[in-house]
């Protein structure tokens, strides 16, 4: 279930949590509903009266509360309501080891652009995904400067930068890179995730000068996208 995206308290999310008017994923839901994530696109796209490229990132607060399965749905979605291609970008250290593979921040570093560090999705010419790090750190080696010159480039090429993000509770990372995104969807176990863990992941984030939109109640953790399946 999303919560419709505007400025959200702790009070608020607690009522969330607890309104019945809100309609869950079934819990054996192959597929996030599609419905859900049209009504989030044009949501936060409203919000973008400017009409300008942007960055949305995707965080949790704890492990396993499918914030990949909501970022590349979410991708899916906006690369086919918008019209312009959509850039994925996965900022898990866990899914940044694959021997040769070229991160933005290797490629940036080594010659000032980033196109050698995107793909295209298979089957998805408007989708490219990219890892931020090789490393176990995905701020290593560059500082805060060259990483938001990273992303001016990526907001150049691409409309919409969507980043995939660790959660908070074990990857400050996440933290930082929230004041680099104009704006920050919290995903949620709608069963699991305690009150207590949202509130601080919210202060968190605030405190870096994030700017929180929206809430997404996830039901639906194990579905990812074949053309991102054989990425992670």
């Amino acid at each position: 279930m999303i919560k419709a995206v505007e400025e959200i308290g702790v009070a608020d999310l607690d009522s969330a949590i607890l309104d019945n008017q809100l309609v869950p994923w079934r819990s054996d839901a192959s597929h996030p509903q599609i419905s859900e994530f049209v009504q989030l696109f044009h949501a936060i796209d409203s919000l973008n009266t400017g009409h300008q490229p942007y960055i949305l990132q995707f965080v949790g607060s704890v492990p396993g509360e499918g914030v990949s399965t909501v970022a590349s749905s979410f991708v899916e979605i906006a690369a086919s309501q918008a019209g312009n291609p959509v850039l994925l970008i996965d900022c898990n250290p866990s899914a940044s080891n694959t021997p040769g593979s070229l991160s933005l921040i290797d490629s940036f570093l080594q010659t000032g652009r980033i196109n050698e560090a995107i793909h295209a999705a298979p089957g998805h010419l408007g989708i490219g995904i990219a890892r931020l790090s090789t490393t176990k750190d995905a701020r290593l080696n560059i500082n805060a400067a060259s990483l938001g010159n990273l992303f001016k480039l990526a907001r150049k090429i691409f409309p919409i930068v969507v980043l995939d993000c660790p959660p908070v509770s074990l990857s400050p990372e996440s933290l930082a890179l929230a004041r680099f995104c104009n704006c920050t969807v919290l995903v949620i176990d709608a069963e699991t995730t305690s009150r207590k863990a949202v509130a601080e992941t919210k202060q968190a984030i605030e405190r870096f000068d994030g700017q929180i939109v929206g809430v997404v109640f996830n039901r639906s953790k194990t579905y990812l996208p074949r053309w991102l399946s054989g990425w992670l």
